[in-house]
Parts: C-alpha cells; sequence; structure tokens
C-alpha cells in the first residue's frame, strides 16, 4: 500500500474513522507521502466520543496532520430516510466550504470520489 501511494499520488486526504481500516491507510499514506497526507475526520452528531478519541490518537501517533469537521447531519433536510450517500456527502461538502478553512482540495477530492 506505501508503494501504491508512493507510485500513484502526490498528495492525499485520508478519511480517519479511527478504525483499524482507515489507521492502516492513513499509516501508508503518511510513509510514502510524509506531509502530502493529511486526515480528516468528520465529527457528527452521532459519532461516538470513543471513536473521535481514537481518530485524534491514531493521527497523533502518526504524526499526520488532522483536521476534524464538525457538523450536525440531523440538521441536513436530506440525511434523515436517506440511504444516498451521494446526497449526505453533497451537504457535507457545502458544510466544509461556509464553516471550515480546510480548503478546496478536500472539496475536490470529495467530489471526484462520490461523483
Amino acid at each position: 500500500m506505501v508503494s501504491w501511494f508512493h507510485d500513484k499520488n502526490q498528495k492525499a486526504i485520508i478519511a480517519l474513522s479511527g478504525g483499524v481500516d482507515s489507521a492502516v491507510v492513513a499509516m501508508a499514506a503518511k510513509k510514502a507521502l510524509d506531509k502530502n497526507a493529511i486526515a480528516v475526520t468528520a465529527d457528527y452528531n452521532t459519532l461516538s466520543a470513543d471513536e473521535l478519541k481514537s481518530a485524534k490518537k491514531i493521527a497523533k501517533e502518526l504524526n499526520i496532520e488532522h483536521k476534524i469537521i464538525k457538523y450536525n447531519e440531523l440538521d441536513n433536510i436530506e440525511f434523515e430516510g436517506s440511504s444516498s450517500e451521494a446526497a449526505n456527502v453533497g451537504w457535507l461538502v457545502t458544510n466544509i466550504n461556509e464553516n471550515t478553512k480546510i480548503g478546496n482540495e478536500i472539496t475536490r477530492a470529495l467530489n471526484v470520489l462520490f461523483k
């Protein structure tokens, strides 16, 4: 996985949930890309405190830049009863643009992933 990041990417944004899978991906991206890899965790209303704590701990141990995006998915009319990830991600992208300083790179990455 490290060589995949090294060969294919110049920069990477990793969705860090606090679980093992995303931690392994974040570690590989950090090893391959160093400061060109950042981790992002969505701190949403229904996220457990343990998951957020775990994501923060993993990012610190990996020494990877970590951005936390706070939002309340229950405020999103499209979220309730919706099984559409694209609708929820679309709302998240709008929220990122309006409420954080993370920048256009995350927005572009999310748009590529969910279009």
